[in-house]
């Protein structure tokens, strides 16, 4: 009786085993293709402007006056801005003060001292008067310069932004050479990138690329214009040669500051390849394998990886073919001769 149940037990084991090894294991399937490939290179610069002004005030103080806004077209010389000159002013004519009592105290000491003028004494204390006299008078030019400079103007033609787009407001204490805005002229922007040297080779024969500005909700095309003959180092102390790119789109006016990030897309065609699913590639000892579909099995099949393509991964394998049928996502369970359906 017991042998009967052992053999049953035994029985059951094998039949189980058997069921799970014939069961097909349900996987999502891919065709292996054939395409031509295109090869993207990233680059990271900044958008640069070489036609632009900073606007500075040459006193300090509050803001009386305020005349442009952000974005506003301004031309050489318009008044943006006016700063309270009250002070220059009243130190203005503590200067005149000075210079009075310098003159005044001059023309007295001579006329005291007109039968001696030729006397030693006499011309040593001339000499001190004329001296201080001399003193006040450069005060004086200080002076009107300070008084004088109450307007901010704008130094050249262009749109006006406020420096980080913080307005100044009247009231606002500006602070002398503390740079208020900046000037862009209406010429196209450019993008200045360095380049490494593997980089610089994705260059080769290409013309125009894809450009994303920090901040812009779509891309923008741009040509090459320079690449630099001089080797620089970038932020990570690679050598790069440095390349500029004119943008030929037209931005909207709050993208076109300089120094904004920017990120240039390069596509260059890499040829016609076989391409199986990144997914689909799986690694064992340092060899690139996948599963081939033949017969509802799997065939672990090694292949050669040429390139990456983001999704797809260039490959090259004598045994593979356009069209075959490979398990695109690897799943637990399988292995080399497992049984497969597609789901």
């Amino acid at each position: 009786m017991k042998k009967r149940i052992l053999i049953a037990i035994i029985l059951i084991i094998v039949v189980i085993v058997g069921y799970n090894m014939y069961k097909a294991l349900p996987v999502e399937v891919a065709d292996v293709v054939s395409r031509e490939f295109v090869k993207e290179t990233v680059l990271t610069g900044k958008v640069m402007l070489t036609n632009q002004s900073s606007v500075k005030s040459k006193i300090s103080g509050d803001v009386t006056k305020v005349y442009v806004d952000n974005g506003q077209q301004v031309e050489k010389g318009d008044v943006l801005f006016e700063i309270d000159s009250l002070q220059y002013y009243q130190n203005y004519q503590v200067v005149l003060k000075d210079i009075e009592k310098a003159t005044n105290a001059l023309d007295q000491y001579i006329d005291t001292n007109r039968d001696n003028l030729g006397d030693p004494e006499i011309i040593h204390g001339r000499q001190v008067l004329e001296i201080a006299l001399q003193q006040a008078k450069s005060k004086q030019v200080a002076s009107i310069i300070g008084f004088n400079d109450y307007k901010v103007v704008s130094p050249i033609s262009g749109k006006f932004y406020f420096t980080n787009l913080k307005n100044i407001n009247v009231g606002d204490y500006i602070t002398f050479n503390t740079e208020i805005g900046k000037i862009y002229n209406n010429q196209k922007l450019k993008a200045k990138v360095g380049v490494t040297p593997d980089e610089l080779s994705a260059l080769d024969g290409v013309s125009k690329v894809k450009v994303q500005i920090e901040g812009y909700n779509k891309q923008v095309t741009a040509e090459i214009n320079q690449i630099s003959d001089a080797i620089s180092k970038n932020e990570n102390g690679d050598d790069v040669v440095f390349v500029t790119f004119n943008i030929i789109d037209d931005v909207e006016e709050i993208y076109r500051k300089d120094g904004l990030n920017v990120k240039l897309y390069i596509e260059k065609p890499a040829g016609k390849m076989l391409g199986v699913p990144f997914s689909a590639v799986f690694s064992n000892q340092s060899k690139d394998y996948v599963y081939l579909v033949n017969n509802n099995k799997v065939v672990k099949t090694q292949v050669t990886i040429i390139d990456d393509f983001g999704d797809y991964l260039a490959v090259e394998n004598n045994n593979i073919k356009k069209g075959n049928k490979i398990v695109k996502v690897i799943v637990k369970g399988l292995k080399d001769g497992k049984r497969v359906k597609s789901k």
